[in-house]
């Protein structure tokens, strides 16, 4: 492993979309929440672009976990 005296340069933008939901029995009993995040990533350096794509469910409701806290 290399060791840098600073990051690698490149940008990088995430999105998080949330939908909350209690009358729906899919994608299982007691899930509140559905959370997609995507990420895109670009090493300034070489051009090279990346996209991770995560989707999370969790059974804390609205009220419990807010889109802020769900990001963390």
């Amino acid at each position: 492993m290399h060791s840098r005296p600073y990051p690698p340069p490149r940008d990088e933008v995430r999105r998080l979309k949330v939908a909350a939901f209690s009358h729906l029995a899919y994608p299982g009993p007691g899930a509140r929440q559905a959370i997609r995040v995507v990420r895109w990533r670009r090493d300034v350096s070489t051009g090279k672009l990346t996209i991770e794509r995560v989707r999370l469910i969790t059974s804390l409701s609205f009220f419990d976990a807010t889109c802020t806290e769900l990001s963390t």
